[in-house]
């Protein structure tokens, strides 16, 4: 449309400048004096038609820059506040994230806490793996199909008796199958034996575990002794 008008302007004064001309070369065949207001008048003319079709123009040229910068702006904003929803949700997705997580170490710290067993006392069971925990179904003999010590704990999966008096067999507390942790240190004895025979005692947990993973389905007993909240000794027996 700018281009139109700006050549339709020149068109315009194209034409306006041969019709003087032509008036002019009218006026000098008929009389020898030229009509030199009529000439000035006609170039008067033809400038202003130029002039306004050039402010015409940049009028054009100022509203449509305005136009663009407005637009430009808009833009602007529609990302600004899309990035700010993209950061929002981020920050929402993270948070609950993060409260899952928080809630899942509480749950575990729970069940952890239930299955620590620091109460002193005597924990007892047989060395039966192939039973995978389960009690001999006529006498409720306990059982436990696998065992790890590792530093500062010791891992027992089965079920297990535990006493507080080990010769007090009418308070005997029957623990379901599940997977039980106790405090160890450094100074939980692991040893072994029966009968007369001098026990033998492991002075690394891997010793401990190595003989284990040998007997685990012999259907020795395992006696496990806690004082003050620590493992005194961890005994497989005859």
């Amino acid at each position: 449309m700018k281009i139109k008008t700006l050549n339709k302007a020149m068109v315009l004064a194209l034409l306006s400048l041969s019709l003087v001309a032509c008036t002019s070369n009218n006026s000098q065949q008929t009389s020898p004096e030229v009509n030199t207001d009529q000439v000035e008048n006609s170039d008067d003319n033809t400038n202003e038609i130029v002039e306004e079709s050039k402010a015409d123009n940049d009028n054009d040229m100022e509203n449509t820059d305005s136009k663009e910068n407005k637009t430009d702006d808009e833009a602007d904003k529609t990302t600004t506040i899309e990035v700010k929803k993209s950061d929002s949700k981020e920050n929402k997705d993270k948070n609950t994230a993060d409260k899952k997580e928080s809630t899942d170490k509480k749950d575990s710290s729970k069940a952890l806490d239930k299955n620590s067993k620091e109460k002193d006392g005597v924990y007892s069971s047989s060395l039966m793996s192939e039973k995978n925990g389960e009690r001999e179904a006529e006498l409720q003999t306990a059982s436990v199909y696998d065992i790890l010590a590792e530093e500062g704990k010791l891992t027992v999966k089965g079920s297990i008796d535990y006493q507080v008096d080990p010769k007090d067999y009418e308070n005997l507390e029957e623990l379901e199958n599940n997977s039980y942790t106790f405090k160890i240190d450094e100074n939980t004895e692991f040893l072994s034996g029966g009968g007369m025979a001098n026990p033998t005692y492991y002075k690394t947990l891997e010793e401990f575990n190595n003989f284990y993973k040998e007997v685990k389905n012999s259907g020795l007993g395992l006696v496990i002794t806690v004082k003050d909240g620590l493992v005194k000794s961890v005994l497989i027996t005859s």
